[in-house]
């Protein structure tokens, strides 16, 4: 983990690097040392700007919108959009189960079953960070409908949301260019 702190501190701090470059290696154990590796540089940082480093330790609570409910901090957004990424990566669904933030596991549920066209990731998304982020759940039902082309998937999501009538559209133009 030093050489990946070393190689992802040199323009500052830089989470996407860590995780990216955790999500190489695919082994999940490593993302609690990214989290930590995060933590660290944001301290070097805030050191060398002659800011207070106890800033990168201090935790939101968030009560919805974007990072749902939950404890938020550097490191452990670090650590969680690690496991999102390395549970796409392999295409397992019992990785997302790890994530403690809702916004980020159900993120992790919708990507996962777009991916792999299976509807059953879509009934993971909470109800309430459904209705915080506009729909998720319909979306996810959308995104599976149209890899596997099949329209009555369509039928499973919200009449109001705007994506309702492109699912049907996208999944028919897809049953009609098979690929």
């Amino acid at each position: 983990v030093l050489e990946i702190k070393e190689a992802c501190t040199v323009n500052g701090l830089d989470q996407e690097c860590f995780v990216e470059s955790v999500v190489e290696r695919g082994d999940i154990s490593l993302c609690e040392s990214a989290g930590e590796a995060i933590l660290e540089a944001c301290k070097e940082l805030y050191v060398k700007e002659g800011d207070d480093p106890s800033e990168c330790e201090k935790e939101v609570v968030s009560e919805g919108g974007f990072l749902g409910v939950g404890v938020y901090s550097i490191k452990s957004s670090a650590i969680e959009t690690c496991y999102q990424k390395i549970a796409l990566a392999k295409k397992d669904k019992n990785i997302c189960e790890l994530i403690n933030l809702t916004s980020i596991r159900s993120g992790c549920y919708l990507e996962l079953a777009g991916e792999v066209g299976d509807t059953s990731l879509c009934d993971q998304i909470g109800e309430e960070i459904d209705l915080s982020m506009g729909g998720l759940k319909s979306e996810c039902y959308g995104k599976v409908a149209v890899k596997k082309r099949d329209i009555t998937i369509c039928d499973n999501m919200e009449i109001e949301n705007q994506g309702y009538y492109r699912c049907y559209t996208e999944a028919a133009i897809g049953m009609n260019n098979p690929t």
